[in-house]
């Protein structure tokens, strides 16, 4: 297993985006979003296959696990093109999260 801070993650995205796609991609926040949940709606298809026993564990797990790589990667690309620190706005959500429950 990869150890990985989401600090690193986004410096990671933001080389790749220079890169390779700074040259033939000039994405909005828009149409990160829109790449985003067409990430989403490929992974629904993978787990919809898998529950009605299209794909074994194994070719569902082998094609998820990458599908949701996509997902990270749009999810850091829209981070980082909004000027969000993920590991901040996460730290901050989960204090309302528990805020609520630890009442």
């Amino acid at each position: 297993m990869v150890d990985m801070s989401l600090g690193q993650l986004a410096a990671m995205e933001q080389e790749l985006a220079a890169k390779y796609f700074s040259q033939t991609h000039d994405w909005s926040a828009a149409q990160v979003l829109q790449a985003l949940v067409g990430e989403v709606g490929e992974y629904a298809n993978i787990r919809k296959k898998y529950e009605r026993g299209d794909l074994s564990y194994k070719q569902f797990y082998d094609a998820a696990r990458l599908e949701l790589a996509d997902i990270q990667i749009y999810l850091m690309k829209l981070a980082n093109i909004l000027n969000i620190d993920m590991s901040e706005s996460l730290t901050d959500k989960i204090a309302i999260i528990r805020g609520r429950f630890d009442k």
